[in-house]
């Protein structure tokens, strides 16, 4: 992130700023792939991955292993991409999504937890941190939209 602010400068050159977008994207993408190696290592491995960390009488509870990984999969890469907003200098931007989504995550795991059990606590932070990821998302792809469009002036706003 440091070198896409560094390549940003100070938002005036549309060319550095979508210069800058593009470290972002990288960035993103290489997230992206090492959050799917995780996700694919913790459904394969739960088990032994449990018993390395825990011990055996937590064993049964290693199949939430891969939902708790996309879970916070899926939180980690809202907070990269917030990195698009934050670049255009919006951080505030980012405050609503991160509500919501703390209030989605306690209203789902208090309704969850007592119908489905220790699963429906993994329910109530997937269903949280897929909305805080797809806002942020749609908040980057905005800011992003508006440097290609050389826009600049936009991202003061």
């Amino acid at each position: 992130m440091p070198i896409a602010f560094q390549q940003a400068g100070d938002l005036t050159s549309s060319k550095s700023i979508i210069s800058a977008y593009k470290i972002l994207i990288v960035m993103v993408s290489i997230y992206i792939v090492g959050a799917v190696v995780l996700i694919t290592l913790c459904a394969m491995l739960h088990r032994h991955l449990m018993l390395i960390i825990s011990n055996i009488n937590f064993a049964q509870f290693s199949y939430l292993l891969p939902g708790l990984a996309i879970a916070w999969a899926l939180f980690y890469f809202g907070q990269v991409l917030t990195s698009f907003g934050l670049l255009a200098n919006k951080s505030h931007r980012y405050i609503p999504p991160k509500v919501t989504a703390a209030i989605i995550a306690c209203v789902g795991i208090f309704y969850l937890a007592p119908k489905a059990g220790p699963a429906g606590v993994v329910w109530g932070l997937i269903i949280a941190n897929s909305l805080y990821s797809l806002w942020c998302f749609l908040i980057a792809f905005k800011y992003f939209k508006l440097a290609r469009t050389g826009s600049i002036t936009k991202l003061e706003q």
